[in-house]
């Protein structure tokens, strides 16, 4: 937003004020006996617009991040969130959505806290996300082979005095198993064989530690510990899932975008291109790589792995969509209490994935701040990440893998839902009466594949879709009660 003398104050219009604003030109007026101006006639003046950015946001993805990231805030009773989208080949950004957010067009009505960018202002220990990372390294180092076993210590082990516990005892887990249960002690273990010094070098060159070098203003570069520091046994023990570390939620997507694109890690842009007033294109943005972290064989393979944490097994379940291949990894992280000092109960929640698995598309970060009640990554970030995928595939013309037009798509549960039509079809559906675990099937009639997805998503229902367009059938029938998780059939034909 602007200030009153029209000066770029936040996000794009601070970062490329010069470039939007164009020129002033002052004109000496007179005025008549009532104050009115009498501009002189046949002033000859050059165009002074300012140039037109393009950006790389996409505005129904932005639309769609937003929508969900202040659903799940919402839905947990969380103090903030944050999602973004990326192409992890170019390192384009198809959305940044934060929560709380504010109206640019009355900015001074908000606390000065929404008005910032959490995404790359606001920092965070990634807690298990960063596992990512130390397999990554410790699988292109040749330190470790996707075969060996690590004893797990059955969930406890003592590093310098300090105990570092796993959520479920543990024996013996393969490399893929430590990610897939998410094991603080295998993640140490791995960083043991690794070496720190190594291990050091590769969370270097993943991007921490400095900004990504996004246009926006205000990007802080995060945190870890100088080197020296980082080769304490326990910091690097507490930095192989996650603790000691800080980094904002861009530099966690940016590192994760270079794990799975086949090694490379690329700049974030927000923009795409820069015209001149008369339309000529001035600058047009090229992805700009900052060099190879992990080779493609060791990419190819972490993909795979990270597959299998979204498996029926793994953490990450519940980030699942059926007919499409989904990577990812949860993350719990505890915040550091600025009072007392040391660790307090309030949890960071998150989730980044990617897909499709073979060949990623996109990659989605989804970050939540102090939840309530369910405070990890798989209960509380996981189900943000699906909805938003199952849209996006859905808005990116994505046919479900093994072909064909049929899509299924998992769904949500909940006590009551908005039901979102078009005009006067806003309804609202209660969850009570003498069946709760039963529904009344909406009037789908004409409404768009994505508010299809979003009605049934919100009521709990599993669904079928088939065909494009707007839905022109549907079972079972509007009015019809239906039990939660029953599948629904939804067919749609062109207009």
């Amino acid at each position: 937003f602007c200030d009153v003398d029209l000066k770029g104050l936040e996000g794009v219009e601070r970062a490329f004020d010069e470039f939007l604003a164009g020129e002033e030109e002052r004109i000496t007026c007179i005025r008549d006996a009532r104050g009115r101006l009498i501009v002189p006639e046949g002033i000859e003046k050059e165009r002074t617009e300012g140039k037109t950015i393009q950006l790389t946001i996409d505005g129904t993805v932005q639309f769609i991040c937003e929508r969900e990231i202040e659903r799940g805030v919402r839905e947990f009773g969380a103090k903030s969130g944050i999602a973004i989208v990326m192409d992890p080949r170019t390192g384009e950004v198809l959305a940044m959505a934060v929560y709380p957010s504010y109206d640019p067009n009355s900015p001074s009505r908000y606390p000065a806290s929404w008005r910032r960018n959490r995404a790359i202002t606001d920092i965070y220990e990634p807690g298990s996300t960063f596992k990512v990372f130390l397999v990554a390294g410790a699988l292109d180092s040749g330190k470790v082979r996707l075969s060996d076993k690590i004893f797990c210590e059955n969930g406890v082990i003592t590093v310098q005095g300090r105990r570092i516990h796993d959520t479920h005892e543990n024996e013996w887990l393969t490399i893929p198993e430590v990610l897939k249960v998410s094991s603080n002690i295998g993640a140490y273990k791995i960083a043991e064989r690794m070496t720190p010094r190594l291990f050091y070098s590769y969370v270097k060159s993943f991007g921490f530690g400095r900004r990504t070098g996004i246009e926006l203003k205000g990007e802080v570069p995060g945190l870890i510990p100088d080197e020296e520091e980082f080769l304490k046994p326990i910091r690097y023990a507490t930095a192989s899932f996650g603790q000691g570390v800080a980094a904002t939620a861009l530099q966690v997507t940016s590192a994760f975008c270079a794990a799975v694109n086949g090694g490379i890690l690329v700049k974030p842009t927000v923009i795409k291109e820069v015209r001149s007033p008369e339309g000529e294109i001035l600058y047009r943005t090229r992805p700009r790589y900052r060099g190879r972290v992990i080779s493609s064989s060791t990419s190819r393979v972490l993909r795979e792995i990270l597959a299998g944490v979204v498996s029926e097994e793994g953490t990450g379940s519940l980030a699942r969509i059926n007919g499409y291949s989904i990577g990812g990894k949860t993350g719990t992280s505890q915040k550091v209490d600025p009072v007392k000092g040391g660790y307090s109960d309030k949890r960071i929640a998150s989730f980044i994935g990617f897909f499709p698995v073979d060949e990623p598309r996109f990659v989605v970060s989804v970050v939540v701040d102090e939840p309530e009640e369910e405070v990890y990554g798989g209960k509380v970030a996981a189900p943000i990440f699906r909805r938003i995928v199952s849209k996006l595939a859905i808005y990116e013309g994505l046919p479900p893998e093994g072909g064909g037009q049929q899509v299924a798509l998992r769904s949500d549960e909940g006590k009551e839902a908005e039901i979102g039509g078009r005009g006067p079809k806003l309804v609202r559906v209660s969850f009570g009466g003498p069946d709760e675990s039963s529904v009344v099937m909406p009037d789908l009639k004409g409404l768009t594949m994505v508010e299809v997805v979003d009605l049934l998503d919100s009521l709990g229902l599993e669904y079928e879709l088939k065909g494009s367009g707007l839905a022109a059938g549907q079972f079972p029938a509007p009015g019809k009660r239906v039990k939660r998780g029953r599948t629904c059939r939804v067919y749609f034909r062109e207009e």
